[in-house]
């Protein structure tokens, strides 16, 4: 009958899904990626068209690097997403870091021309505040203050609200962009975040909805897998507003490295969506790869 077939059909996908994310949790060594920045040493860097063009910082290297994570199964975009709940973490994380993100590498599809890609609006990675937490591609960001709090029930999660308003600025000069709002709900909505900011162009508002997650969090490491649609809109003095909506997954590695800090390496995943032209050239796997190396000191009071 319909209804055994659909669900064996289920079923076998959700265990190919689970069995490929086994192989993601590994752990990646920081040492095989170099630490200078093709984004920010080679070819020139995309013009400025719109207030939702390209980021200054994002200069492209169009040789693929390797490891070639591009061609990789273990990062398509799944089929069926379910609402995950809200990450929770263990108690030495409870308290305020100070981190630091350093752009490492990138590398792009040879399926799909270069400048196909970085000329789409809805890709990405390609245009400032296109990923919300990593706005400005190619950009490092310093001294970045990020918190972990309890909750009511004794749970340790994430301050995404704190740190929403401390990540966003910090990869652009100071001053130059701030948050407004922060609204978010880890009770009633912990998959739906709402931003309002501004910068010196125009006005913004970023809606974020976490697709899909898998984590493996302990005390000693984090390895985790979000998968995010975004929409960004800005509007400048009397103009119309702009919008992009992309898809994008974030990969988390993190190692501790003492009883006071983490190491690790961050990758930024960039799809297509279906009602791109490009989508059948690859409807499932990333078109770009970016890599940060990421490091947490904890902050003792």
């Amino acid at each position: 009958s319909v209804m055994p077939t659909s669900i064996l059909i289920f079923v076998l996908l959700l265990i190919i899904s689970n069995s490929a994310w086994s192989k993601v949790i590994r752990p990646i060594d920081i040492r095989s990626y170099g630490c200078q920045s093709p984004l920010l040493k080679s070819a020139s860097a995309l013009l400025i068209a719109s207030s939702l063009r390209s980021s200054p910082a994002l200069a492209i290297s169009q040789t693929p690097l390797a490891p070639t994570d591009i061609e990789s199964d273990l990062y398509n975009k799944p089929f069926f997403n379910f609402p995950p709940a809200a990450v929770l973490y263990p108690t030495n994380f409870l308290g305020t870091w100070n981190c630091n993100y350093t752009f490492l590498n990138s590398e792009f599809t040879p399926q799909i021309p270069f400048n196909q890609l970085s000329s789409d609006p809805n890709i990405a990675g390609f245009r400032k505040y296109s990923i919300l937490r990593f706005p400005d591609i190619g950009s490092n960001a310093n001294n970045v203050k990020l918190q972990y709090s309890k909750s009511a029930s004794g749970n340790i999660y994430e301050d995404i609200q704190y740190n929403t308003i401390s990540l966003l600025p910090s990869f652009f000069p100071e001053g130059s962009c701030a948050v407004d709002k922060v609204e978010y709900d880890i009770d009633a909505y912990p998959n739906r975040l709402c931003l309002f900011f501004h910068d010196q162009v125009s006005n913004g508002r970023i809606e974020l909805f976490t697709n899909s997650r898998k984590t493996l969090i302990t005390e000693d490491k984090i390895n985790s897998m979000e998968h995010y649609r975004q929409s960004t809109f800005r509007r400048r003095t009397g103009q119309r507003a702009n919008q992009i909506i992309v898809d994008y997954a974030i990969v988390l590695d993190m190692q501790r490295t003492n009883s006071q800090s983490f190491q690790g390496v961050c990758k930024i995943l960039s799809y297509l969506q279906p009602q791109d032209n490009l989508y059948f050239e690859r409807p499932n796997k990333p078109v770009a790869v970016f890599n940060y190396a990421i490091s947490m000191e904890k902050i003792v009071t």
